[in-house]
């Protein structure tokens, strides 16, 4: 019975304490709205995470293996990127953009210092399939264009079909299809629809990621082989993707081949035999992915040159 009768007293208390210690001339609902400098501070800390993080960071130990691990994911993202967009039917220098500012802004603004930032091989096939329906889109609806003359009709329609979506337009389609994509995250991040990962099984996410290499690497065959093979779609993509580049392979570029194979072995040897088996005596890998990113571009601007 005392014990339930303290009860109120402590709370009137309580009550009384804090109303002495609030100001007189503002009402507890005022004082909830005022803007102190430690709210101020507490804000700017919450919204720009990076001043908290880099404050206990140590500069001695850890600034020189960063700087290491920093020029290594560089060398490898800046042809990884280039190829992503050539997957999203974007021009090679927006994969570029895509790998610097994204890292930047979330190094700023992001809340983890170990988390990576960059293309998305899944993500750039998407934004490819809906910028190709755009592409179809446009082939039909100037394939009806009205004319004098039936040869007019005819170069118009093969000019058209030949030159495509301009990047101006392709990259206002990406733009649009990246802001959808952000609303739509933005939406599921208030509503903590991240517990659905959860119900994804493992045989799943193995499955997604197999196929998703697939696609990649049917995606950059017509490249090896130099041809100009139109982009499917849909049902069986993969099957149609090889139907037209086995029907296409006599108009196989020769030196483009070569290149490429050239690139592969190059590739695979120093990645394989040097940088994996001296690893341990190597300070930085050899950068091989950047090395043979810009001879293949000076022999394709050789060869545009030529032609």
């Amino acid at each position: 019975m005392p014990s339930t009768l303290s009860e109120p007293r402590k709370t009137g208390n309580f009550r009384e304490t804090y109303r002495k210690n609030q100001p007189s001339d503002r009402s507890p609902l005022q004082s909830l709205f005022t803007c102190s400098r430690k709210r101020l501070t507490n804000m700017a800390l919450s919204l720009f995470p990076v001043w908290r993080i880099m404050r206990k960071y140590q500069w001695k130990t850890d600034f020189l293996s960063d700087l290491i691990c920093g020029i290594t994911v560089g060398i490898m993202q800046l042809p990884q990127g280039m190829a992503y967009a050539m997957l999203a039917e974007m021009p090679p220098v927006v994969g570029l953009y895509l790998s610097f500012f994204p890292v930047i802004i979330y190094y700023i603004f992001g809340t983890s210092k170990h988390v990576s930032m960059g293309t998305v091989a899944v993500v750039s096939l998407l934004t490819g399939s809906v910028v190709a329906r755009f592409y179809d889109t446009a082939g039909k609806s100037t394939s009806t264009v009205p004319g004098n003359a039936t040869e007019d009709v005819n170069v118009t329609v093969a000019t058209v079909a030949s030159s495509g979506l301009s990047d101006e337009q392709k990259i206002a389609i990406g733009m649009s299809v990246c802001f959808l994509v952000g609303l739509v995250q933005i939406t599921m991040g208030i509503c903590r629809l991240g517990f659905v990962t959860t119900y994804m099984s493992d045989p799943l996410i193995a499955g997604f990621t197999t196929g998703v290499a697939i696609h990649v690497g049917t995606s950059q065959v017509k490249y090896v082989f130099g041809l100009n093979i139109p982009r499917t779609d849909g049902m069986f993509q993969v099957v149609n993707t090889y139907i037209h580049i086995f029907s296409n392979i006599h108009k196989t570029n020769i030196a483009t081949l070569i290149i490429s194979i050239i690139c592969v072995v190059a590739l695979y040897l120093v990645k394989e035999q040097i940088n994996q088996r001296f690893k341990k005596k190597l300070r930085v890998p050899v950068p091989i992915e950047l090395i043979v990113n810009t001879h293949a571009r000076k022999h394709e601007q050789e060869a545009v040159t030529d032609g």
